[in-house]
């Protein structure tokens, strides 16, 4: 069970970003209605997508190569870091609703008729924030990983009745009164 809490949060960020992706062909040519490129919402569609499926995708894949059978969790980092996948996930499913719609684009017109902004300029202001935004949680996405700690015994652990070279090098400088 706590194995599955705590795959979910990047598991359900590389579900929206798929969805995001199976959603960009239905959206060429929503822009039309104000004049822009019928390609101009597909690629904005990619372009949500891809930052998405990558870092659920690369989070889910390095939880699970630090989760083990008896795996330990830092609580206290845990919740905030699923708060931005929350946030990125809902996020997400909202643009993931929106940028198929004609109706968002028909937005972009003030109320005498004209398209307040160039196709350029929709464009650069989608994937400014979209990289950002992806920085934000990929910093998060690394801080949940580091949350996670394999339980049990590694390979750096010293068995019961091991010599600890370091610590027999320690007292034999302090034996012989040197210093380090």
């Amino acid at each position: 069970m706590k194995r599955a809490f705590v795959l979910l949060p990047p598991l359900a960020l590389l579900v929206a970003g798929l969805c995001m992706l199976a959603v960009a062909p239905f959206a060429w040519g929503a822009a039309a209605t104000i004049g822009f490129s019928d390609s101009l919402p597909t690629r904005i569609a990619v372009i949500y997508a891809v930052p998405a499926i990558l870092l659920g995708g690369v989070t889910t894949v390095a939880a699970l190569r630090r989760i083990t059978d008896d795996f330990e969790v830092s609580w206290y980092l845990l919740p905030f870091c699923d708060l931005v996948f929350l946030i990125a996930i809902i996020l997400e499913f909202a643009l993931c609703f929106r940028v198929a719609d004609s109706h968002t684009y028909a937005l972009l017109r003030n109320s005498s008729g004209e398209v307040t902004v160039t196709q350029s300029g929709l464009f650069a202001s989608s994937v400014a924030p979209t990289f950002v935004f992806s920085g934000l949680v990929a910093v998060f996405a690394y801080a949940y990983c580091q949350s996670l700690s394999p339980g049990g015994t590694t390979r750096f652990d010293r068995q019961p009745g091991e010599l600890d070279a370091v610590a027999a090098l320690i007292e034999a400088q302090m034996r012989n009164n040197r210093p380090l």
